[in-house]
C-alpha cells in the first residue's frame, strides 16, 4: 500500500506539472497568432490596381485612398489606414466596408460591400 501510495503522488504531481506546461504553450501560441502582422501598406502603396474588364481603379498614396467602381467613385482621396491584422481599411471615419483580402506582387483582392475585387497591378509601358 505505501509504494501505491508514494506512486500516485509522484503520478499526480507529473500531471499538475504537464497540465501547467499545456496551458503555458496555450497562451504562447495565442498571443504569438494576435502579434502576427498579415498586411503591409508598403506591398500596396504607390500602385494602381486596376480590374480594365469592369473598369476598377484602386489606389493608395500618401496614405491617401481612391477608389473607382465603372463611373462610381466610391472613396476619393481620403485618410486610409490598414488593419495589419484583418486587413480592414478605413478611410473617411468609415470602417467595416472595405477589406484587403490578399495581396501578392502582381495581384490583389479586395471585398467591398458583399463582393470580392480582383485586381492586378498596372503595367505601365515606356
Amino acid at each position: 500500500m505505501d509504494g501505491n501510495k508514494k506512486l500516485n503522488v509522484i503520478l499526480g504531481i507529473v500531471s499538475v506539472i504537464a497540465f501547467i506546461i499545456s496551458i503555458y504553450l496555450g497562451t504562447m501560441i495565442n498571443n504569438n497568432e494576435k502579434a502576427r502582422i498579415y498586411f503591409h501598406m508598403e506591398d500596396i502603396e504607390n500602385v494602381n490596381w486596376i480590374d480594365s474588364r469592369e473598369n476598377i481603379s484602386f489606389k493608395i498614396e500618401n496614405d491617401k485612398l481612391y477608389f473607382k467602381i465603372g463611373d462610381d467613385v466610391i472613396v476619393d482621396n481620403k485618410d486610409a489606414d490598414l488593419n495589419t491584422k484583418d486587413g480592414n481599411i478605413t478611410y473617411g471615419g468609415i470602417s467595416g466596408k472595405l477589406y484587403l483580402r490578399s495581396v501578392s506582387k502582381e495581384n490583389l483582392v479586395i471585398w467591398y460591400e458583399k463582393r470580392e475585387y480582383r485586381l492586378a497591378r498596372e503595367v505601365i509601358n515606356k
